[in-house]
């Protein structure tokens, strides 16, 4: 089996407010729709059926990205069942196309 590595994410800033004061979870619903729509976009251009929404996978994802953001580490879990893509930026506005 492969070794994994675990990097520890630079500290940038303390906090991540939303820009004018917004509430951020407007904006995480946003990018994760962006996200979803760029996925599929992607799909259709290679002829691959769109993905939908599952409720199960999606709790395992936020769970995984709330550990690596109270860890401070950036890595896969050590024993997936699914697949995973981990994304990182800082510094500059995201939006859901970039991770794609």
């Amino acid at each position: 089996m492969a070794k994994r590595s675990v990097a520890p994410i630079p500290k940038t800033h303390e906090s991540t407010p939303g820009p004018r004061g917004q509430d951020t979870k407007g904006n995480n619903d946003l990018f994760l729709k962006e996200v979803f729509n760029t996925t599929n976009k992607y799909r259709a251009m290679h002829g691959c059926p769109a993905l939908t929404i599952n409720a199960e996978l999606t709790k395992l994802a936020q769970e995984w990205a709330n550990h690596l953001r109270d860890e401070n580490i950036m890595a896969h879990r050590s024993n997936p069942k699914y697949g995973e893509n981990i994304f990182l930026s800082g510094g500059m506005d995201v939006t859901g196309d970039l991770p794609v």
